[in-house]
């Protein structure tokens, strides 16, 4: 046995964060909308089951009611009316998010 190597290994103790309490707030919480200039009120979206695409004036009221349960943070999506291959209406100043 070589006599270099110690006969205890001192080890420290780490608190392990996998079996830590986790707590979740409203403040965590982000909503994401997708705001479409093509429609009147509220769409499914298909490939996104329990995500609904918003008009405008429907967006708004999804953020006071949001905002009425305590999230404070909203990702918007916009979804122009027209679009083109270069993306022009991500420069357009009256874009549907500009």
């Amino acid at each position: 046995m070589n006599e270099m190597y110690p006969a205890v290994r001192m080890r420290r103790l780490r608190t392990l964060k996998l079996i830590q309490e986790t707590r979740l707030s409203t403040d965590d919480l982000s909503l994401p909308l997708f705001i479409d200039e093509n429609i009147a009120d509220k769409a499914p979206i298909e490939s996104m089951p329990g995500q609904y695409r918003f008009s405008i004036e429907r967006a708004l009221k999804e953020v006071s009611e949001a905002h009425s349960l305590g999230i404070k943070s909203v990702l918007l999506f916009g979804i122009p009316a027209r679009k083109d291959e270069t993306g022009s209406e991500a420069f357009n100043k009256e874009g549907v998010i500009q």
